[in-house]
């Protein structure tokens, strides 16, 4: 059986909220995507890109060096280096340089997460 539906470049999104504007951020649970075009509130279907390198506001005060995790703060609509109470955005795409940038790229979704407790055996 084919289990294929298509790349996960982009997926579907039903709009429960307000209306989102094309190049608005989507939070989505723990994946974080960008209207391709703007969809209606409370009922509204669009097209979300949750992949790719994407130029994003980014909070003035913090650094980070490329391929750093970064995270969204959806209180203040901004790519930020703190974790705690925030989105995982993915990988910084470049460095970036505190107080003087107020955007930065960033890999969308694409995070590392280490889980295994299983220590790696030889025999």
């Amino acid at each position: 059986m084919d289990t294929f539906i298509k790349n996960a470049h982009r997926i579907t999104y039903s709009n429960a909220g307000t209306a989102i504007s094309a190049g608005d951020v989507v939070v989505m649970g723990t994946l974080l995507g960008i209207a391709v075009a703007d969809i209606a509130a409370t009922s509204g279907v669009g097209e979300v890109e949750i992949d790719g390198v994407h130029d994003l506001d980014a909070k003035t005060s913090d650094a980070w060096v490329i391929g750093a995790q970064i995270y969204w703060d959806s209180g203040n609509d901004e790519l930020t280096d703190t974790e705690y109470g925030n989105t995982a955005a993915g990988r910084a795409a470049e460095a970036k340089v505190a107080t003087t940038m107020t955007a930065a790229q960033v890999v969308l979704n694409n995070n590392v997460m280490v889980a295994s407790t299983t220590a790696a055996t030889t025999t």
